[in-house]
């Protein structure tokens, strides 16, 4: 390592002058002084070298890796692809070190920006995905009360599995907060009824249960129990439902 820091060091030496030609200011002065002809001899280098390593002579006009799960979701690398995400997640819900390693260093960082451990006890408001007020309420009910550690993934961290996204984890234990109107509760709405989202896009209520029954039931078969808790019901007795969270949490 010292000898290819040595013989850069040089090189950089006897090219610009300086041992240690990193910075942009030193940078953008050098391709100022270049020539037209020397600017015209880099592209086609460039270009060259392109078409000899990707067979284009841009390679950002190549598909991003991830490109086709955008359109082919059945297709088997996509759901490879889903399978080590969720292999990831279980490993690292598996490693309590590694979790507390983590979390800690994530509070750090928070503390640092926010001035808070985590952002979401502020506005709500950090992320580009928004999460209701009252359900961060509730979980973070259930963590004080339970006296959890900070592995829980809940907000701008809940955990993924495969294509889908859940509001609170611990452990192997999930916890959706159906919002009454977003999710279409059942007590208030008709399986006809219309559900008006952002940008014009609406869905029936029965649209909307499938939906969510599908997403239910690929947590179970990964292995996780899952509780449903209603916005509804939470607003009407909020004590007794994070007692009923807390006690389901607690179950081994």
């Amino acid at each position: 390592m010292k000898k290819l820091q040595s013989g850069r060091r040089k090189k950089c030496l006897e090219k610009y002058g300086d041992e240690f030609y990193n910075n942009s200011k030193q940078i953008s002065e050098t391709k100022l002084n270049h020539s037209d002809e020397r600017k015209i001899d880099i592209r086609e280098k460039v270009k060259a070298t392109m078409l000899e390593r990707y067979g284009v002579d841009n390679a950002a006009s190549l598909p991003r890796p991830l490109d086709y799960f955008m359109y082919d979701k059945d297709s088997e690398k996509y759901k490879n692809w889903c399978i080590n995400v969720q292999n990831g997640y279980k490993r690292f819900l598996n490693d309590e070190a590694r979790r507390k390693e983590s979390f800690d260093n994530r509070k750090i960082r928070n503390q640092e920006k926010y001035g808070v451990d985590w952002p979401i006890m502020l506005f709500n408001n950090l992320s580009d995905k928004s999460y209701s007020k009252i359900s961060q309420e509730l979980f973070l009910g259930i963590i004080e009360k339970n006296a959890l550690d900070d592995t829980c993934l809940f907000g701008e961290n809940e955990i993924r599995l495969g294509q889908y996204r859940y509001d609170f984890a611990y452990k192997n234990k999930i916890i959706e907060f159906n919002g009454s109107y977003w999710h279409a509760n059942p007590q208030k709405y008709k399986s006809s009824d219309i559900i008006k989202y952002p940008k014009g896009k609406t869905l029936t209520a029965k649209e909307i249960w499938d939906r969510d029954s599908i997403k239910q039931k690929y947590a179970i078969e990964q292995g996780y129990e899952l509780l449903i808790i209603w916005e509804h019901d939470y607003k009407k007795d909020k004590q007794k439902i994070l007692q009923e969270c807390c006690e389901w949490i607690s179950k081994s």
